[in-house]
């Protein structure tokens, strides 16, 4: 009869340690993905905050570019007053470049709004995985807790 308890005992604790080994296991697989994923979101910020800076940086030698293109515009019109048709296509030239640039302009300022979106699907997936990782972890505390209590 002792021998029978003995041995269930020795079973159970076997198993439990086994769980345990398990759950030790996935706790630290699980602080290995969030560290990953840590890591992740710091390169992606990163990344974001470069693809920022440089539109910004783009954006304001397209528009010293585009002001000085514009000086140079008023001083041919004024030059070439008496040629007016070469003018007229120099202008519609001109016209359609700016129309390109503010197009790019406006597709750099999608990109950089899709970039935001994902940084905050990343911030929500880790705030998610946060939170994940916290109720797992206590649920294992009080697991462990009630097994040795």
């Amino acid at each position: 009869m002792a021998d029978e308890r003995y041995q269930r005992t020795v079973l159970e604790l076997k198993s439990t340690k086994s769980a345990l080994e398990q759950e030790s296991e996935r706790v630290i697989k699980m602080e290995s993905l969030k560290k990953a994923l840590e890591n992740e979101m710091k390169q992606l910020t990163v990344r974001a905050e470069e693809a920022e800076a440089t539109a910004i940086s783009t954006s304001k030698k397209i528009v010293a570019k585009l002001e000085s293109r514009i000086r140079d515009m008023e001083l041919e019109v004024e030059d070439e007053r008496r040629l007016n048709v070469d003018a007229q296509k120099q202008l519609r030239k001109r016209e359609h470049r700016m129309k390109e640039i503010m197009a790019q302009a406006e597709e750099d300022q999608k990109n950089m709004q899709l970039l935001q979106d994902m940084i905050d699907k990343l911030n929500e997936k880790v705030t998610n995985f946060r939170l994940f990782f916290f109720v797992h972890h206590t649920e294992l505390y009080i697991s462990l807790w009630n097994t040795y209590s």
